[in-house]
């Protein structure tokens, strides 16, 4: 258990060293074909079980700040549909499980989005758009209530660090 632990709060120092960086003002939710929620459940022990109310509320909490929120592609029969609608994957992982009588676990959101290398513009590829963001939880009953106010807080954060954002609120 102190080995997840310790990966969640390397994971959480990496992060904060990545949101130093200027994200380009082309993330606007506007600017993409939809979003679409995928989630990894690696909880155990019952330490999560409102997987689909989280992802309902992911979901809800994607379109309030601007996405189309779409059905996830069959990527079996188009391959090439992330790239040629232009998607946002948002990616919920949730990794818990007992450990003498509490949850302990981490949460973890990535939103996956096509992007160009500076180097090399005429290529796109599937990338993190935003920062991925990832904190340590513990109940001990549950995660379900921390795992939709991380939620809430992690679409909020990610949102807010768009310029276009940053620039509204310097104007206030």
């Amino acid at each position: 258990m102190l080995k997840i632990l310790s990966v969640a709060t390397a994971i959480t120092l990496a992060n904060s060293a990545v949101l130093a960086d200027e994200p380009p003002d082309n993330w606007k939710p506007e600017n993409f074909g939809g979003a679409f929620v995928t989630v990894s459940d690696q909880a155990t022990g019952g330490c999560w079980t409102n997987i689909n109310e989280a992802t309902t509320y992911l979901e809800d909490q994607l379109r309030l700040i601007g996405f189309e929120v779409v059905e996830e592609p069959d990527f079996e029969t188009n391959p090439d549909v992330f790239f040629e609608e232009n998607l946002v994957d948002a990616t919920l992982v949730i990794y818990a499980q007992r450990w003498n009588g509490l949850c302990l676990g981490q949460f973890q959101l990535v939103l996956w989005g096509n992007v160009s290398p500076i180097d090399e513009p005429n290529l796109v590829v599937r990338n993190p758009i935003g920062w991925p963001l990832a904190n340590p939880m513990y109940d001990r009953k549950n995660l379900n209530i921390e795992v939709l106010d991380e939620i809430s807080k992690a679409v909020s954060v990610w949102h807010e660090r768009l310029p276009h954002n940053r620039h509204e609120e310097d104007e206030q």
